[in-house]
């Protein structure tokens, strides 16, 4: 049903505020976009606000009041009354729980304190500039440093161990790490500083990571069983074994399971001939269960047409003799 006459063009805005005509806080509100020229116009339909919505805050905040502690850090709120308090001349005197309310942390100075609220707020000011937080007595202000590579009265030095000296030995990487530092090492290096080798502790007249090389130049007959000798550098050489062999000088004969292996891990045609030799072997062994079961079944169904066939005769056969019975019987 109409409400009145429509005087102005308004539109429907989704916006959580009072309504008059609800009483309470609806979803929607109306804006006017012009007011409409006499003479006025069709009648207004009924306005939809919408679903109830929580009123949101509208009033004036209070004062800062202090809810625990009174010296030194000490928890404050204040509160702040929604629309619909303001609508029927609520405060929040009446309706704490119902206003909006904010918590703040701060610094309440009294009077055995020997520093100003205002050196507490430049002191906390410059400590929280180098993420510090502070740590405040009756008679000290301390910043206290959350980052460990900072120290200093604001934390506003920054450790630099790395650059104390030359820490990680053999290449090692150096990095500063809460407070001090610590070490990437190499491969083959480990320990605080890079200084523990894992490589092999060789023999005298070897070396390498493995002890591998021989100290000294290659020479006629060194390597055993055929095998080529390699100069690596001036001062060392090693002996490229077959795959029969192993060893400093390939003086040691392999079994016949350790050659396969070497030779499925290192002969790229080896691996290729195994390859194709077990594919063989897999489609045999298929074609092989293929044809006993083809036979297991002809053999099956044979046996079962013996059955059958005895059986006819036998049939026949008692068909035969019940009726040389019968005409016996009528000649009798």
């Amino acid at each position: 049903m109409p409400l009145s006459l429509r005087t102005s063009l308004e539109t429907r805005v989704k916006n959580c505020s009072y309504s008059l005509e609800a009483q309470s806080c609806k979803e929607f509100t109306y804006q006017v976009i012009s007011e409409k020229e006499l003479p006025y116009g069709n009648d207004c339909e009924k306005r939809n606000y919408g679903e109830s919505c929580v009123c949101p805050c509208g009033g004036t905040w209070t004062q800062w009041s202090i809810v625990s502690g009174t010296c030194g850090k000490v928890d404050s709120i204040r509160y702040r009354p929604r629309l619909d308090m303001v609508a029927t001349n609520k405060s929040c005197d009446d309706a704490e729980d119902s206003c909006c309310k904010e918590t703040k942390e701060d610094f309440v100075i009294c009077s055995q304190y020997t520093y100003s609220k205002a050196e507490y707020k430049k002191f906390k000011v410059e400590c929280e500039q180098h993420n510090g937080v502070v740590n405040a007595s009756e008679t000290e202000l301390v910043c206290v440093c959350l980052d460990d590579q900072r120290f200093g009265k604001f934390c506003e030095n920054t450790v630099n161990a790395c650059n104390e000296r030359q820490w990680c030995q053999n290449g090692g990487t150096c990095h500063n790490y809460e407070g001090s530092y610590r070490c990437d090492c190499m491969d083959n290096y480990s320990g605080k500083n890079c200084t523990d080798s894992k490589a092999c502790k060789c023999t005298e007249g070897f070396v390498g990571a493995n002890c591998e090389l021989k100290i000294g130049k290659c020479k006629a007959d060194v390597c055993m069983n055929g095998a080529s000798c390699v100069q690596v550098n001036n001062n060392t050489y090693k002996c490229d074994c077959s795959y029969k062999y192993e060893g400093t000088f390939c003086e040691e004969e392999l079994g016949i399971t350790e050659i396969f292996l070497r030779l499925i891990k290192t002969n790229f045609p080896f691996q290729l001939v195994a390859t194709i030799v077990v594919l063989i072997i897999f489609v045999l062994g298929i074609f092989i269960l293929f044809k006993i079961v083809r036979a297991y079944r002809a053999f099956t169904e044979s046996s079962t047409d013996r059955l059958f066939r005895t059986a006819r005769e036998l049939r026949k056969q008692a068909v035969v003799y019940e009726a040389k019975q019968k005409e016996l019987n009528a000649v009798g």
